[in-house]
């Protein structure tokens, strides 16, 4: 019974609801949208006539009026009968709306006949007032020889912004043309698709039998809007396969010298070959080199080519392989390369090779250093270089090896090895160099040979040891003795120098003076004499004539190559006419101070004048002369200069004095008068007139027979010895006419 009266309530409230459950289903709006002139549901243009439509249906209701549903508050909808069903009408208003470039927002109610609201719907439409884009274009292939392409595209359409790409009207059409004028239409495709990208392709075949032909691609929205033809793209039709150049096929070796010999040792190469053609495919070029190798090595029969880049439409493509042939003769190489457009071409080429399996014969070796037909090596830096007989494989750098011994601790028949050098290169002509090697030994006689371990570039060996004999010398020259002169030059002399040089080896010597001079540097300078020890002259000439202060620079090399630099100061004076006046006279001293007037009469007496001169600092004498001719007959022979400088000795012989008066007790004296001429070097010149400096004293006479002559004498003669360096002779000359005179005054009082 409580089951039976649960249903029972049940079946009593759904009675009661269902009036009002059918009232709200079916009073409602349905399927409420909008579009503009252009028949797209959702989109209009910016002025346009926008048309807008809803399914209405109110239960009961056999006809809904235009104030039954409204376009917001105001604009009835017109409605026809029900097509779908009971009571279900299908609306429609249409509006001319303007000022809007995004979008609207608009909302439809639903009134039943007691105006009261029953549904309302809120709906948008948008705006399109953007064309669309070309965002990629491309044609496949870039080059072909059909004339077939395809014309790839990617499109995007926009609505009133770029930032949202799913707003759009969609896409209606692509055209292609063949200028970017857009007046010649090629191909198109019509798309009419509400997509907002789109991206497709288009099969096009061009007109052109041969040449470059370009394509430029449009896009149009379901508007008629139309993108600017501004994405252009080119290809070409090509009927001509890539051109392989016979004679550019070249085989060399990895040092990139060329190879034109070959043998039955294995041998690595590189086949390079040239290839024209702006759009080879890279990919495509093989060879058939099996004819280069009797080994038949897997993958030769169609290897494919390394190619680098290309230049000027020419292209180098390369094969690494190993070589191997047991003759000589023509060997055939074909060559198969393809383009982008799928031209094909295929060459054979003819190369020639020849067949060598003798090894090379060395017939020199010398250093970079030779004199007299010796070779000279040093400590550093040493070029050797061999020769070779070799006219078929050729050298290789790596392949030929320089060995270098020498006695070792002087013992006769004992050797001890210095080194072994792989050379630097290698010439076609069959020389081979090595360079900047360093060499420790003692000096000496130093071996250079060449062994059979040292090869062609084939592996041939060198049938027989050759070997040749040098000299090492690591010293460099010694420069001793050098002497320049005059002291100071002017313009007016030529510059003298002189110097020994010390070497074991022929030595060159160079001057330079390019800073005192105007002549023509360097200058080779003459030496005499044999190894070992050198005298060496040079004169340098065109002196500046201002003041200079310069080097002289003096290089000496020895056959080895050892230098040593010399770098000496140098002054070069101005040669001046002016007339000096730096020197003057301190004092004069006479020897004797005094002369026995009766010895004076019977000899020729001997006397010294010693002047002392002062000068103003820096001051040099560079020469001196005296001259006593105003002294006239008080004098005989000719005055001279002892101990030139700054305290020099004029030595003078006087006449003798008349006898006639020898009785006599009267005392005179003997008037001295001199000039000194002085050649003077001052400050920076060098003056060319003398500076004459008056030498005037007098020598007193007396008659007292011996009197003071012996100690006066003794006295002087010491004062001589303590003054006059080097004047040892002349002063056992004054001594022996002491006692001369001494003698005849002991007689003369003895009578």
């Amino acid at each position: 019974m409580k089951y039976i009266h649960t249903v029972a309530i049940y079946l009593i409230v759904l009675v009661l609801t269902i009036p009002f459950y059918i009232a709200d289903v079916f009073a409602e709006l349905n399927d409420v949208r909008a579009k503009g002139s252009d028949n797209i549901y959702g989109y209009m243009r910016i002025d346009d006539n926008a048309t807008f439509e809803a399914r209405a249906n109110i239960t009961g209701d056999s006809l809904i009026t235009s104030s039954q549903l409204k376009l917001g508050t105001q604009t009835g909808f017109n409605c026809t009968g029900s097509v779908f069903g009971l009571n279900n009408f299908e609306c429609y208003v249409e509006k001319f709306i303007s000022g809007v470039s995004t979008y609207i927002l608009f909302t439809i109610n639903l009134y039943n006949d007691t105006g009261t609201l029953e549904d309302s719907v809120t709906r948008n439409i948008t705006v399109d007032n953007k064309a669309p884009a070309v965002t990629l274009f491309s044609i496949s292939p870039a080059s072909t020889n059909t004339g077939t392409v395809d014309l790839v595209y990617n499109i995007q359409d926009y609505a009133y912004t770029t930032s949202d790409i799913t707003l759009c009207s969609g896409v209606k059409r692509v055209e292609f043309y063949n200028d970017s004028s857009g007046t010649n239409l090629v191909a198109y495709d019509n798309l009419y698709l509400s997509n907002c990208t789109v991206t497709g392709s288009k099969q096009y075949t061009s007109s052109i039998s041969t040449g470059t032909e370009t394509v430029c691609i449009k896009a149009i929205d379901n508007f008629d809007q139309a993108s600017a033809i501004t994405s252009c793209q080119s290809f070409e039709v090509d009927v001509v396969g890539p051109v392989i150049d016979s004679n550019s096929l070249i085989i060399k070796d990895s040092n990139g010298d060329e190879l034109n010999y070959f043998s039955d040792v294995v041998s690595a190469a590189i086949v390079y070959v040239n290839i024209t053609g702006d759009d080879l495919d890279k990919n495509s070029v093989t060879a058939d080199l099996t004819p280069l190798n009797t080994n038949l090595p897997v993958g030769y029969e169609a290897m494919q080519a390394t190619c680098g880049g290309t230049v000027n439409s020419v292209t180098t493509c390369y094969w690494e392989i190993s070589v191997r042939i047991a003759e000589g003769g023509a060997k055939i190489i074909e060559v198969n390369a393809s383009d982008d457009a799928a031209n094909n071409n295929s060459v054979n080429i003819n190369k020639d090779v020849g067949y060598d399996n003798t090894g090379p014969t060395a017939t020199s070796i010398k250093t970079g250093e030779v004199a007299s037909g010796v070779s000279y090596i040093r400590a550093t830096n040493n070029t050797f270089i061999a020769t070779f007989d070799e006219s078929q494989s050729g050298l290789g750098a790596d392949d030929i090896t320089l060995y270098l011994k020498t006695s070792a601790g002087g013992l006769e028949g004992s050797v001890s090895d210095i080194g072994n050098y792989k050379a630097a290169n290698c010439t076609t002509s069959s020389v081979c160099y090595w360079y900047g090697l360093d060499v420790n030994s003692a000096d000496g006689n130093i071996t250079m040979s060449i062994g059979t371990d040292s090869t062609d570039k084939l592996g041939n060996p060198v049938p027989q040891e050759y070997s040749f004999s040098a000299v090492y010398d690591s010293t460099a020259p010694q420069l001793t003795n050098l002497n320049v002169s005059p002291l100071y030059p002017t313009s007016l002399e030529t510059l003298d120098i002189t110097f020994s040089v010390a070497d074991n080896s022929p030595t060159e010597v160079l001057a330079s003076a390019m800073t005192i001079s105007s002549e023509a540097f360097p200058k080779t300078v003459s030496c005499s004499g044999g190894a070992g020890n050198y005298s060496c002259s040079v004169s340098i000439s065109s002196l500046n004539s201002q003041y200079t202060e310069g080097k002289l620079y003096l290089q000496a090399e020895d056959a080895a190559g050892n230098k040593l630099l010399s770098i000496t100061d140098v002054i070069i004076y101005e040669a001046t006419n002016e007339t000096p006046n730096v020197f003057s006279v301190d004092s004069i001293e006479t020897m004797p101070g005094k002369v026995d007037r009766r010895a004076a009469s019977q000899v020729n007496v001997k006397l010294f004048v010693h002047p002392t001169l002062t000068s103003s600092a820096g001051a040099n004498l560079l020469s001196q002369r005296v001259d006593c001719t105003e002294m006239g007959s008080d004098i005989t022979g000719t005055p001279y200069l002892l101990n030139i400088g700054t305290s020099p000795y004029i030595a003078l012989n006087l006449n003798k004095i008349s006898s006639s008066d020898d009785d006599s007790d009267e005392v005179g004296n003997i008037d001295i008068k001199c000039k000194l001429y002085l050649k003077i070097q001052y400050g920076q010149k060098v003056y060319l007139n003398e500076e004459a400096e008056p030498i005037e004293t007098e020598v007193e006479l007396y008659n007292i027979a011996l009197g003071e002559i012996g100690q006066a004498a003794q006295d002087k003669v010491n004062s001589i010895k303590g003054d006059i360096s080097g004047l040892e002779g002349k002063i056992e000359s004054l001594e022996q006419w002491n006692e001369i005179i001494g003698l005849i005054c002991g007689i003369a009082e003895m009578l």
